[in-house]
């Protein structure tokens, strides 16, 4: 069903479309504004950028997407959408489209590698319990200014 969604709400109706028809959405933006706002909330891929599209490429987009807890974007701009050419059994089947699939023991196994590597997510609070004490105040780490 298609519909009109404002860009504010984009990340909630993205989010609870898979929960309320258990199908990942097809965005359909001729703008590019969405693709903007959501090129920096996920893992990003273009049907113009070189290698982007390649069967390996896309495991591993999906996997990183996956570990990291993030959406992976598959930007086909005013192209015609087949993904159907871009499915493989062994690196991109088309069962990653099923969020009830998606984490089935033989659909995950397919996508994972022994030669994956991922890092963990560095965020500000992990470096923060790094520091000495554990604790960091911000609020002091500079002299305080006089006013005259």
């Amino acid at each position: 069903m298609a519909r009109s969604i404002k860009l504010r709400d984009i990340t909630a109706e993205l989010n609870d479309c898979v929960y309320t028809t258990g199908k990942y959405p097809l965005l359909v933006d001729p703008t590019g504004q969405a693709i903007q706002f959501l090129k920096y909330r996920g893992r990003h891929l273009s049907v113009f950028k070189k290698g982007d599209f390649e069967k390996e490429t896309l495991r591993k987009a999906l996997v990183q997407a996956l570990h990291n807890g993030a959406w992976l974007l598959l930007d086909f701009d005013k192209l015609a959408c087949d993904l159907q050419q871009h499915f493989d059994k062994d690196d991109f089947p088309e069962a990653v489209l099923s969020p009830q699939e998606l984490f089935l023991e033989e659909t995950c196994d397919s996508l994972l590698r022994d030669s994956d590597e991922f890092a963990a997510k560095v965020t500000y609070e992990h470096q923060a319990a790094l520091a000495d004490g554990a604790f960091q105040d911000r609020t002091k780490c500079h002299a305080p200014e006089r006013v005259a």
